[in-house]
């Protein structure tokens, strides 16, 4: 076991947004999203960086509506040492930051009229380095 390079000092939701479709049609499918990740400098210090990780739900292959439109942006600035890599640093910093979207997002949809969404478990190690402004919008791609 090793420990991470990073330390989470905070975390918020710069954008938070779900909202049942009272469209959907109660019929099994996939629950479908996209999640972007990156990072950005924080202003305050060289050792510090802002990861961004963005969950937005899509319509299925069959254009489908989704149950809930989900939309949701977590910042989180993390203390990385010296020497952790960009990489590194994009993919823990994004895993960190997955549980607190999950856990959103059930509470979020738990009393909803379709039943709560369990965001699933991801890797990230193949994320590629992307910037995400908080409150950027995030295309269906």
């Amino acid at each position: 076991m090793t420990i991470s390079p990073l330390r989470l000092e905070s975390y918020l939701f710069p954008l938070l947004h779900v909202a049942a479709n009272e469209f959907y049609e109660r019929k099994p499918s996939t629950f479908s999203f996209t999640v972007t990740a990156g990072t950005v400098a924080h202003p305050d210090g060289i050792e510090r960086i802002v990861v961004n990780l963005a969950l937005k739900s899509i319509t299925d292959a069959e254009q489908k509506l989704p149950m809930y439109s989900i939309h949701v942006i977590a910042s989180g600035v993390f203390f990385a040492h010296s020497g952790a890599s960009e990489n590194l640093v994009a993919q823990q910093g994004a895993l960190a930051l997955l549980g607190p979207i999950r856990e959103m997002v059930a509470l979020l949809t738990a009393r909803g009229p379709h039943g709560v969404i369990f965001v699933p478990m991801m890797t990230f190690a193949e994320l590629e380095k992307a910037e995400v402004q908080p409150n950027s919008d995030i295309s269906d791609s």
